[in-house]
């Protein structure tokens, strides 16, 4: 099994117990692009319409106070949330929905772009305690109206008036509803309507980075708990943010990553203590039980996660990386490929399955999905992994085209970790004079207080040669064995040990 250039074997690195551990791929001699029958039969595949489907278009905020928007935004969320639970339906993921917000294109070009039997769309009314929401069904292929409702009920019954259109929807694609999805769609939440519209006012709270939240989120979360602390949804949430804001280093409240991984843990527990069929809470517990490489229960928290959210996006996602980095790479890209169709627009889900095909040593196919995820939004990320794909695949001009676009979009929002990356593929390509400039960004950015730990910043002294650095800071890591270090090769840089 050859590389580009020459063989060499890849190996995970575990030394004296350390949690950190730097797992690395064998790769497969591919020198050739995909060929065109077979782009062309994927590319008829994803255009297949997803029996039993729907796209719940964004809902349209009637409220007479700009700022009851929430009402719209919450109750849109908490639906499509519902959907994920149903087995045998084909939701499309809120990602994928919210472009088409105010959009003017037809039922019919919407679908088609996301390759659904149906659509629906609606609004939402809040005035002096009553809630008025209104949806309309529409068959895609006929335009035809399948059902409409109009529910006007004070504040009282907006979970009841969720779990129907879920249900109804189910019911009009001819869906079978299991017992026990039904009764997880109708179960309430919370009886603290206080604490429940609270809660609501924290979907329109904008991601920062990807999907962390910034404090105001969990403040409000807090505040929510605080008024039930039955609120198992609540728990899991916080228990959610808390996990990917550890995996992803992003501090809350200054707390470490072990500490903001402890925060997680609890507030699982706790939701799964109060209601055990909450996916998300599963999830939480799968991302830091995958952070300390306890692999076995991460394996199980994550298969229970998909078990009571089988269609959620970041469930399938974040599994599908987790098979990936332990060597399951059929099941994992079986994943990816599924989310790609409940986000069809969504630049991010061609990342993780061309970091999946990265890992399973097809590096022509993974730099065929950051391709597409560049062309619907350019992301310094993807094309730093593009990179690395053509370098592996022997395309060195076109590799080193990558990297220099990727140096374009760096700006004060890229980690510095990202640019540790970038120094490394740099290296890799023996543009020392590149890889010590980015170098010496990492150093400034660090004296200026930004956070790398030392997985990366090992990587950082890869790029210029200082393998000793590197090798010590591998050794002393204990955060980093969610983000495994898949693409650093042994022999690359002089000096590195086979």
């Amino acid at each position: 099994m050859e590389s580009f250039l020459t063989q060499h074997k890849f190996h995970h690195v575990f030394k004296k117990g350390i949690i950190c551990a730097i797992s690395v791929w064998l790769v497969i001699q591919m020198t050739v692009a995909v060929p065109s029958a077979l782009a062309a039969d994927a590319a008829e595949k994803t255009k297949a319409v997803l029996d039993n489907s729907i796209a719940v278009l964004p809902f349209e905020n009637l409220s007479p106070n700009p700022d009851d928007v929430y009402f719209a935004v919450g109750i849109h969320e908490e639906i499509l949330g519902h959907l994920t639970k149903i087995q045998n339906i084909n939701p499309i993921s809120r990602h994928s929905v919210l472009p088409y917000e105010g959009s003017d294109q037809t039922i019919p070009e919407i679908a088609s772009e996301l390759n659904v039997e149906t659509i629906m769309k609606g609004s939402v009314r809040y005035t002096d305690s009553q809630i008025n929401i209104t949806v309309q069904h529409v068959d895609a292929s006929s335009n035809n109206q399948l059902w409409s409702e109009v529910y006007e009920r004070d504040l009282s019954g907006i979970l009841a008036i969720q779990a129907e259109i879920v249900v109804h929807i189910t019911q009009a694609l001819g869906a079978t509803l299991s017992a026990a999805e039904k009764e997880r769609i109708e179960r309430v939440p919370t009886q603290s309507l206080e604490a429940y519209v609270l809660y609501l006012k924290t979907k329109v709270i904008p991601s920062v980075q990807g999907e962390n939240k910034p404090p105001i989120y969990y403040q409000i979360l807090d505040q929510v708990i605080a008024l039930d602390p039955d609120f198992a949804v609540a728990h899991a949430f916080k228990a959610r943010g808390y996990a990917l804001a550890k995996r992803t280093i992003r501090p809350i409240n200054g707390l470490t990553p072990d500490e903001m991984g402890k925060v997680s843990f609890e507030h699982a527990e706790i939701a799964l203590n109060l209601d055990p069929n909450i996916g998300l809470a599963y999830m939480a517990k799968a991302e830091i039980h995958h952070s300390h490489l306890r692999k076995a229960e991460a394996a199980q928290a994550y298969e229970r996660a998909r078990q009571f959210n089988p269609n959620h996006m970041h469930i399938l996602g974040g599994s599908g990386l987790f098979l990936s980095s332990i060597g399951e790479h059929d099941k994992a890209i079986q994943l990816g490929k599924r989310v790609l169709e409940l986000a069809p627009n969504y630049g991010v889900n061609h990342y993780f399955l061309g970091w999946m095909y990265m890992n399973a040593g097809k590096p022509a196919e993974a730099a065929e999905q950051f391709r597409l995820g560049n062309a619907i939004e350019p992301n310094f990320t993807r094309t730093i992994n593009l990179g690395l794909a053509e370098i592996l695949l022997g395309n060195e001009t076109e590799a080193l085209k990558a990297l220099r676009n990727a140096e374009q979009l760096i700006n004060d929002k890229i980690t510095t970790r990202g640019i540790a990356r970038l120094a490394y593929a740099f290296s890799r390509l023996g543009q020392r004079e590149d890889a010590k400039r980015l170098f010496d960004l990492i150093q400034t950015r660090i004296a200026n207080g930004n956070f790398i730990n030392n997985s990366y910043l090992a990587l950082a002294y890869l790029s210029i040669g200082e393998v000793k650095k590197a090798q010590n800071l591998l050794n002393h890591d204990p955060y980093d064995a969610f983000n495994t270090l898949n693409y650093i090769k042994p022999g690359i840089v002089d000096g590195v040990v086979e």
